[in-house]
């Protein structure tokens, strides 16, 4: 496999150091990528398979800021484009698998988050914090050359209240998948090999998730 990456970025820092804001456009041509098609049998027996060319472009864009003494705040945007760029077969005799243009297994078109940081300092040794991260996820292909199966998108928010005290204690309650999200990461997957069942398993993220954390650091 080869790769070529074009990519021009820009990077700034705003108001001393309270700010910063990174962009990059980027370019990437491949050649004899390696990607996993579905097999004849029950579509969960896959091999792999060199893709030929694959073109894949986008935009990321980055910032911070810090909000006078607290919070901080952050965002993440990215843009992804990626496609075969030629048909791929795995004979001469047979029809091609993918086309120029199918798009590439696992690769969301839009992706981001959102990030906030509230960590006052209550007293000189006892302080605590209030962390949330709000993550997007578009849809995906789940196989190369069949862009009708997606797995789903999803919005995926996780929560963190904690106290901390100067001697390395840290106590926190947390809510993982606070929206209790429940997408389709593979698209249906038939189990059954008899033509006429239809008995589908397909996987998830974990449930909402609730639970205490207790840790301690040693320096």
């Amino acid at each position: 496999m080869t790769l070529v990456n074009y990519e021009i970025g820009w990077k700034q820092t705003w108001n001393e150091g309270r700010a910063t804001s990174n962009a990059a456009v980027f370019f990437i041509d491949w050649n004899n990528t390696q990607v996993v098609i579905p097999g004849s049998v029950c579509n969960i027996v896959g091999f792999p398979v060199n893709a030929g060319a694959v073109e894949s472009r986008g935009v990321e864009l980055e910032a911070q800021a810090l909000l006078f003494k607290n919070p901080r705040v952050g965002m993440n945007l990215a843009y992804i484009d990626s496609e075969v760029a030629g048909a791929l077969t795995t004979s001469p005799n047979v029809a091609p698998i993918a086309v120029r243009g199918d798009l590439l297994p696992g690769i969301p078109e839009w992706s981001g988050s959102l990030t906030w940081d509230f960590s006052p300092e209550w007293t000189r040794s006892f302080g605590g914090y209030f962390r949330g991260v709000l993550s997007y996820r578009d849809d995906t292909v789940v196989a190369i050359g069949n862009d009708a199966n997606l797995a789903d998108s999803y919005t995926l928010p996780n929560l963190r209240l904690g106290a901390v005290v100067r001697d390395g204690w840290d106590v926190a309650v947390y809510v993982n998948n606070a929206f209790d999200e429940r997408p389709s990461l593979t698209g249906p997957i038939s189990l059954d090999p008899e033509p006429n069942a239809f008995r589908n398993e397909e996987t998830t993220l974990p449930p909402r998730t609730i639970g205490i954390s207790v840790s301690k650091s040693f320096n």
